[in-house]
């Protein structure tokens, strides 16, 4: 297994948790669209 599968595979993951992590902030905002966002649904970028 050489190195750029295993980059390769760290930014699939990463890709993977970030758009998880969007669906439930995207979620969030649908099922309630009046409330403030919580800090800990913003993003930490």
């Amino acid at each position: 297994m050489g190195t750029s599968a295993v980059m390769r595979g760290i930014a699939i993951l990463s890709l993977i948790v970030r758009f998880s992590s969007l669906e439930q902030r995207i979620g969030a905002l649908l099922r309630r669209p009046c409330d403030p966002l919580p800090s800990h649904m913003l993003p930490t970028v």
